[in-house]
């Protein structure tokens, strides 16, 4: 067999085989796929040597079999480590429950109008450390506190993901919440998984089909920001063929672009945004292999929050008030960011120092956790949790919420 019509056929072999492997994971979700892999490349080599007739491995299939074989013995080792079990018992509620797909506005998907709840317990190795439980109104996709009005026009519109629609907690907890007790009133078109680009793509339809966005803007704008928004703005995230993400020019103007309008678009968001991103994502999941997670956390500081990316998602919120271009009065436009403990600082430091350069942007930095330690001891002993995110759940409580509601309305004292 020809070299080149072999290795057509390895590649076929190849693709035949990851598909299989890919359709296990959907169904039985076993995770060691970088496992099979290695084990594929062995059977590789082996039948490579057959289809040459040869008695003794090369000097090259020696190493890439010592190399395999090493791999395997550290995963298989790291296997046997026992590890923290961690389960959720009870009524979840997961993006899809709640959403539907969405053609039309650019955003990918929306909330579905209804009510929802949820009701979980955490347990770590069969001991109960958390427990959350929630409940969702959403009217217009939009989520609302009970006896709102949709009429009005509004003081604030809150922007963001999962942390401003107030994911996991009671309307009494979130932010919105916190700032209508304030008198403030406000509309909220946060979503789980949003990013900046997916809010933008929401308010465009908004604005053309709510009478009230064309009435009358709001006074001001809170986009809370969470590092993750970045990789959305710019399509690293989870599969979103109706979605949008951020292009810049050579002269800094932005514009979003639909991920897949025509077959070579799809292709081209395929191979270049969503199978690298998942490929991460398998990577940088706890049930993966150690050799491979190993390998991910280094080549995912190549891959997710570029400067390029960073650029175009803080170029985005420069550009946004030219939405209300048109209007008597812009909003005040608000950024608050979030403390993380994840993520590096430096693209922290990058996305702000772009907002820097905008004069409509005002900037909320990430609070000082020893002062809100101090501050929640005090004021949050009414509420479940006085710390800043909900164990083992990761978004905000209605503690740290409380403490932004008193933070914010003297910077809107001072815009106003």
């Amino acid at each position: 067999m020809k070299k080149s019509i072999r290795l057509i056929f390895y590649i076929g072999l190849f693709i035949f085989f990851n598909a299989l492997i890919l359709l296990q994971f959907y169904y039985l979700r076993f995770h060691n796929l970088f496992t099979l892999n290695l084990l594929f490349f062995g059977f590789l080599i082996m039948l490579n040597r057959y289809l040459d007739h040869r008695t003794d491995f090369s000097n090259i299939s020696v190493k890439l079999l010592v190399a395999i074989i090493t791999i395997l013995v550290v995963d298989i080792v790291a296997e046997l480590i026992p590890q923290e079990e961690i389960k959720r018992i009870g009524k979840n509620l997961i993006l899809r429950d709640f959403a539907e797909i969405d053609k039309y506005s650019g955003a990918g998907y929306k909330l579905r109008d209804g009510f929802y709840e949820l009701d979980v317990e955490v347990f770590r190795n069969e001991s109960l450390v958390s427990s959350y439980k929630s409940e969702y109104t959403i009217k217009n996709s939009q989520r609302v506190m009970k006896k709102s009005s949709l009429l009005e026009c509004k003081d604030i519109l809150l922007m963001g993901g999962s942390h401003n629609f107030g994911q996991s907690i009671i309307d009494e907890h979130t932010l919105q919440f916190a700032l209508n007790s304030k008198g403030y009133s406000t509309a909220n078109i946060s979503a789980p998984g949003y990013g900046f680009a997916n809010n933008v793509a929401i308010l465009q339809e908004l604005n053309v089909k709510s009478d009230e966005l064309r009435r009358c803007s709001p006074k001001f704008i809170i986009y809370r920001f969470i590092s993750d928004h970045i990789n959305r703005d710019n399509a690293k995230t989870s599969f979103s063929p109706y979605g949008v993400h951020v292009k810049i020019d050579d002269l800094n103007s932005v514009s979003l672009e639909r991920n897949f309008t025509d077959l070579m678009s799809g292709l081209s968001y395929l191979l270049t945004k969503y199978i690298p991103t998942r490929i991460f994502w398998y990577g940088s999941n706890r049930d993966s292999e150690l050799s491979f997670q190993l390998i991910s956390r280094q080549l995912q500081r190549l891959w997710f929050y570029t400067d390029d990316d960073i650029k175009r998602s803080a170029y985005l919120i420069g550009d946004f008030d030219k939405l209300w271009k048109n209007y008597p009065t812009r909003p005040s436009i608000i950024v608050l960011i979030e403390h993380e403990h994840t993520i590096r600082n430096d693209v922290i430091e990058k996305y702000i120092n772009y907002l820097k350069t905008f004069k409509n942007i005002n900037i909320i930095l990430p609070s000082d956790l020893q002062h809100f330690s101090s501050w929640a001891e005090k004021k949050c002993l009414d509420l479940p949790y006085n710390s800043a995110y909900i164990p083992f759940e990761g978004h905000p409580t209605g503690c740290l919420n409380r403490f932004y509601s008193e933070i914010i309305p003297k910077r809107l004292m001072m815009l106003e």
